[in-house]
């Protein structure tokens, strides 16, 4: 007898018993599910025809406008921009329709986004430019007038564009000083320009010369651009030199020190802080900013003035003569310059020019009241005169050797050819 204990065979586990659910409950689910499944392809299919749909015709969105159906004609028109981006008519179109609802950064966005080589692309940056006016936004403005400006054969722009947006630049730019710029602005627009439209830049050109904006106007203005971008420097610069001739010293001072900080290498700013420490009476503050000025500081008349300022402090008479020099030779048209370069030549011990360089300054300084006499004389045989007439022709000769005395060579010659032309 086998006394070892048997093994059981080990029993499987038992299962649990699933019940399937009624019928009927299954079938409602598939049911509902199969509709869901219809009713998505239905709406997949509705949005492919509808995404596939042909656009609707600038005809069509121009006559829904004048219906005063704006709501579907904006609809419309940026379903056209979303199967084609580089609509320039579309984009116009709908820049316009932004505009009438006082979007206009929506309008600059849109414009902006008008093709480079869209026939009417001269008409939309000068546009851009206007709305970004429009919103102080002048940082923005500049560029778009500045491509307007740009003088690409590949692309040209329409004469009326053209010189309304070279004349928002020189307004802006005497606004926020630099002079500079607008001068270039002004030889630039001279040189594409037709030939009828040549004297009238001109003109610009001397005008600018000779009226510069009200204190009140760029006060009031150049506030509002800083205000409505602060990271406007150009602005701020400017706005720093409005309030210290408004007497705002401490509001002056802070204005060009946040300048100071964002923009440490430039110039201009250097300018600015020398000014408004200089109207200060601040010695020490020029001084220092004199030890540590910007790369391209050597092209600044006015520094180079501060520089001579510098050195007389420093009982360095040769070296104020030098620097009075390069001031000079860099704007000949400062009578300033040349009347501080007499005085540190005196006082340096070389007579040889002073004296000369005291004279021209003086000459330099009553020039101007008779340059302007010459210029409101020009504009009042212009009106019943022409090129090639004796009067004209003397007039434009007048205002030539103003150009020639104050060292505007090109501005000179310039006049000269529209006598030659005549």
């Amino acid at each position: 007898m086998d006394t070892h204990p048997t093994l059981a065979e080990p029993s499987s586990p038992a299962r649990p018993s699933v019940r399937p659910g009624p019928p009927s409950r299954r079938r409602g689910l598939v049911r509902a599910a199969y509709r869901a499944l219809v009713l998505l392809l239905i709406g997949l299919n509705a949005w492919w025809f509808w995404r596939d749909r042909p656009p609707v015709e600038l005809r069509t969105v121009d006559a829904w406008i004048v219906q005063g159906k704006v709501q579907e004609a904006e609809q419309a028109l940026r379903d056209r921009l979303r199967r084609s981006p580089r609509d320039g008519e579309a984009r116009t179109k709908l820049s316009q329709i932004l505009g009438k609802r006082g979007d206009y950064l929506g309008l600059a966005r849109q414009l902006h986004e008008v093709p480079a080589w869209w026939p009417t692309k001269g008409q939309a940056l000068f546009m851009e430019g206007q709305a970004y006016k429009r919103l102080n936004r002048a940082r923005d403005a500049e560029p778009a007038w500045l491509r307007c400006t740009a003088d690409d054969p590949l692309h040209p722009v329409s004469s009326l564009y053209y010189s309304h947006a070279a004349r928002e630049l020189v307004a802006l730019y005497l606004m926020e000083d630099r002079l500079d710029e607008a001068r270039d602005t002004l030889r630039r627009a001279y040189v594409v320009a037709d030939p009828s439209e040549r004297p009238g830049i001109l003109i610009m050109r001397m005008a600018m010369e000779l009226n510069r904006i009200s204190h009140e106007e760029s006060l009031g203005t150049l506030r509002q651009y800083v205000a409505a971008d602060p990271a406007d420097w150009e602005a701020r610069r400017g706005l720093a030199l409005e309030e210290l001739a408004a007497r705002q010293e401490a509001t002056a001072s802070r204005l060009i020190l946040e300048c100071q900080k964002a923009r440490p290498a430039d110039v201009a700013v250097c300018r600015t802080a020398l000014e408004i420490s200089y109207q200060k009476g601040d010695r020490e503050a020029i001084k220092a900013a004199l030890a540590r000025l910007p790369a391209g500081a050597d092209a600044d008349a006015e520094i180079w003035k501060f520089r001579g300022l510098g050195c007389e402090w420093n009982n360095d008479m040769p070296g104020a003569a030098e620097a009075y020099r390069r001031a000079a030779a860099l704007n000949p048209a400062e009578g300033e310059y040349l009347y501080k370069l007499g005085v540190a030549e005196q006082r340096a011990g070389q007579t040889g020019q002073a004296e000369q360089h005291i004279r021209r300054s003086q000459e330099l300084r009553t020039a101007f009241p008779k340059f302007h006499d010459a210029y409101f004389d020009f504009l009042d045989i212009l009106k019943k005169s022409h090129p090639g007439n004796p009067d004209y022709n003397a007039a434009v000769e007048r205002l030539a050797g103003f150009c020639d005395l104050f060292g505007w060579k090109t501005e000179a010659q310039t006049w000269r050819q529209i006598i030659a032309a005549g």
